[in-house]
């Protein structure tokens, strides 16, 4: 089921309001508004979201640092993690699961390992320093994917399909302002997420 709604504020209730009734997982990004749900909503975090702030801390070095970098070592966990969701990209969601637990489970352990390790040694105000905080602070929903093959490792897929609608959104600026947004907004994304979705060979 796809559904969409405008709202003119950020605030949490928001959220819970347009959510209400619903149980299950949840895929977000950092936005507090869905950690302040009901327990029976599972945020499912963003892993392309953690990895951009380890390529901002990277490309904010000097080009001759960045190689043998922190942050360079960072983007090679999340590679890895990329690159065996590709892999497992036409399992069943059964095999998917225990793939994951049995190839996923210990990069991520890796990668927390190694992030602890460095917290201490790693100035918080440093662009290096905002991504472990980032990633320390996303980690309970970040590996929450691995409770379920259906899950997903990043919401790139929520993402790309109502870039659309952002893109478009000058040319409902006056709707939207006026309250009319809430009706009309979901219109586009309603209409076009279920049809991008139709194609995809993944079995979920």
């Amino acid at each position: 089921m796809w559904k969409a709604e405008y709202q003119e504020d950020r605030k949490a209730k928001h959220a819970e309001e347009f959510l209400d009734g619903f149980s299950g997982w949840l895929h977000a990004d950092r936005y507090q508004g869905y950690h302040k749900l009901p327990e029976r909503i599972r945020v499912v975090g963003c892993a392309a979201h953690a990895r951009r702030k380890f390529d901002e801390a990277l490309t904010a070095l000097p080009k001759e640092q960045q190689q043998t970098s922190k942050a360079a070592e960072a983007l090679c966990y999340f590679a890895k993690l990329f690159q065996l969701e590709q892999s497992f990209a036409e399992l069943k969601p059964e095999e998917r699961y225990t793939k994951r637990l049995e190839q996923a489970k210990p990069v991520l352990d890796a990668l927390l390992a190694w992030a602890n390790d460095l917290i201490p040694r790693t100035a918080p105000k440093s662009a290096l320093g905002k991504a472990l905080h980032y990633l320390k602070e996303q980690w309970p929903y970040l590996v929450r994917y691995l409770e379920d093959g259906r899950l997903e490792l990043s919401n790139n897929r929520a993402e790309r399909s109502i870039k659309p609608f952002v893109m478009g959104r000058n040319y409902v600026l006056f709707p939207l302002r006026n309250g009319e947004g809430k009706r009309l907004g979901p219109v586009p994304i309603s209409a076009l997420a279920p049809a991008k979705c139709a194609g995809s060979k993944r079995n979920r």
